[in-house]
């Protein structure tokens, strides 16, 4: 099992609007992928402008796979189409050590 710890940080005054859109678009399409999201959470103290999410795959092989379908699906296309809400992106792969709750 592997981890993909992805953090979006939402340009000012959007993340409201990031929240809402990620729930109501981007979460149905993943489980109709059958993505494995294990959290989504957005930071309270901290860095005010972060939207993170925790997926879960069996090797990059599957997450390859998912990430690869999820570019050609129909129902993300009105999410590619609206403007911006992202400066940037902070994506990590996290491999499970054995005494990990999570493996």
């Amino acid at each position: 099992m592997i981890y993909e710890l992805r953090t979006y940080h939402v340009l000012p005054g959007k993340m409201l609007e990031y929240r809402q859109v990620f729930g109501e678009l981007v979460m149905p399409v993943f489980k109709k992928l059958g993505f494995n999201v294990i959290g989504v959470w957005q930071t309270v103290i901290g860095e005010s402008d972060e939207f993170t999410y925790l997926l879960a795959f069996d090797d990059l092989a599957q997450r390859d796979e998912k990430f690869k379908a999820l570019a050609v699906e129909p129902a993300m296309l009105p999410y590619r189409q609206q403007p911006t809400r992202v400066s940037h992106i902070t994506n990590k792969i996290l491999s499970p050590q054995p005494y990990s709750p999570l493996k």
